[in-house]
């Protein structure tokens, strides 16, 4: 008797060691939240509300302190603590102190815009002070090379290295292009070059920017544009004048008590007869204008390659246009350039979407269209998700979710719960209301187990079990 209660509790003592050891294993996962690991090998994870990085290793980079931690591509991330912002690089290593109220975005020259104690200043990504914060306010970005900066309600320039190239001085200002920038001075406005003399005179009511070596200003209401010296091209005046494009401008005259739109070349010359209700600058040689409320094509000699004949005409990819012929029907198709009508319209809505791929629409149900209009897959699906992978869509039909590639073609039938990611082989599904990964044959390679997945990114996915997070890898196998 005393051997069988002997081997009852032996048994009952390797369950219950079995059930922590399991128990073990679920609660080694530590972080609230994590992230991706991303290219240079580091994650960010979360545990008690604060942040940090750590490495494949799990080797702590960067201590767990700050309230956020904002991911960038470049050199250096920004983060947050205690509502202030500073800069570290992927090390784990400080570069800026945390104590900016604003840090703005990485520009192409390495400069970055922040704020402390109500001032802007500039810095260099590397940490380095270019500016202190002491202006009112300034640009984000610099053009050529330069950035207006404000300091008791004037406006001036300082250029990539600090220096003040033109002192405020302005009540406005805008940024310079082509070598010029807007100014106002006693309420009208003029230019200004890049030494800050005053080039054009500030006489304008309003203004356009440079571009193409003429500039749209108006005065009184009435529009005209000039040269980089002040001269006129045009003794015309219109109601309204766009900036060149294509070496074509869009202007507005009065005709009949109605506006009236055509274009003006470089000569100052009208070349497309105002004769359009309303028009779109030029692009790859032609415009789209609208006539007695149809929209239509032009090229820029005006002649119509697509006759206006559409309620509505949108750029879509490769010289198509996604056109609707009556808003009474609702039917969109697509029609090329040429006015060749390349998909009959059919359907409820037609938009682009990721991979140079159209998303048509009809009666509730969704496919897909290549860049050149071809139907790829037709309207079957209640969803298509974008984001799932590079070479992979998320797919729902009849509350269930499967895979189809960029191409149209079914990879993973209908068949889950939900989809996720599918990345490095390996597709996130949900299955019974718990989430493992399949591969491109839907096989199982990780089955079901986690109650939250992230999908896998240089070999680990971040996994959740119980409320915390953890990484796998791609056989299952628990690393972190």
């Amino acid at each position: 008797m005393k051997s069988k209660h002997s081997k009852l509790l032996l048994v009952i003592v390797m369950i219950v060691l079995a059930w922590m050891i399991y128990m073990t294993s679920i609660d080694e996962y530590l972080y609230k939240d994590v992230s991706i690991f991303f290219d240079e090998g580091i994650a960010i994870v979360e545990i008690d509300g604060l942040y940090g990085f750590i490495n494949k290793n799990g080797e702590i980079l960067l201590d767990l302190q700050f309230e956020d931690i904002y991911y960038s591509s470049e050199n250096y991330i920004k983060v947050k603590k205690d509502g202030y912002y500073g800069l570290v690089n992927k090390e784990g290593k400080i570069i800026l102190e945390v104590v900016y109220e604003e840090i703005g975005p990485f520009l192409s020259d390495g400069l970055i815009q922040v704020k402390r104690n109500k001032k802007y200043g500039y810095i260099h990504q590397d940490g380095s002070i270019i500016v202190e914060p002491k202006y009112d306010d300034g640009d984000l970005y610099f053009t050529e090379p330069l950035a207006k900066i404000k300091q008791n309600g004037q406006w001036g320039f300082i250029d990539t290295y600090g220096e003040v190239i033109i002192a405020p001085q302005y009540k406005e200002a805008y940024g310079f292009s082509e070598g010029l920038a807007a100014v106002k001075i006693n309420d009208k406005w003029g230019y200004i070059n890049e030494l800050g003399n005053l080039v054009i005179e500030a006489k304008y009511n309003d203004f356009f920017s440079f571009h193409e070596d003429f500039a749209a200003v108006a005065i009184d209401d009435q529009w005209t544009y000039i040269d980089k010296n002040g001269n006129l091209l045009t003794e015309e005046k219109f109601c309204t004048a766009l900036p060149f494009s294509e070496g074509l401008a869009l202007v507005a005259v009065e005709k009949a008590g109605h506006l009236r739109v055509g274009y003006i070349d470089k000569m100052g010359k009208i070349v497309i007869e105002p004769i359009f209700t309303t028009g779109r600058h030029f692009r790859n040689n032609g415009a789209v204008v609208q006539l007695k409320n149809k929209w239509g094509y032009i090229d820029n000699k005006g002649k119509f390659l697509i006759e206006p004949q559409y309620d509505m005409l949108e750029a879509f990819y490769n010289d198509l246009f996604v056109m609707v012929p009556n808003y009474s029907d609702n039917r969109w198709g697509l029609v090329d350039k040429k006015g060749n009508v390349v998909l009959e319209p059919q359907f409820d809505e037609i938009k682009p979407f990721n991979y140079d791929l159209g998303i048509i629409k009809l009666e509730q149900k969704y496919g897909l269209i290549d860049n050149k209009g071809n139907i790829l897959i037709e309207p079957q699906f209640d969803e298509i998700d974008a984001y799932s992978s590079p070479n992979y869509l998320g797919i729902k039909m009849q509350d269930k979710y499967g895979y189809m590639d960029i191409r149209g073609n079914i990879i993973i039938k209908p068949q889950y719960e939900a989809v996720g990611v599918f990345q490095e082989g390996l597709g996130a599904v949900k299955m019974n209301n718990q989430w493992g990964f399949v591969n491109q044959e839907n096989q199982w390679v990780i089955n079901p187990q986690y109650d939250e997945v992230k999908g896998f990114s240089n070999g680990l996915s971040p996994v959740k079990v119980n409320g915390k997070w953890g990484y796998i890898d791609t056989t299952g196998k628990k690393v972190l």
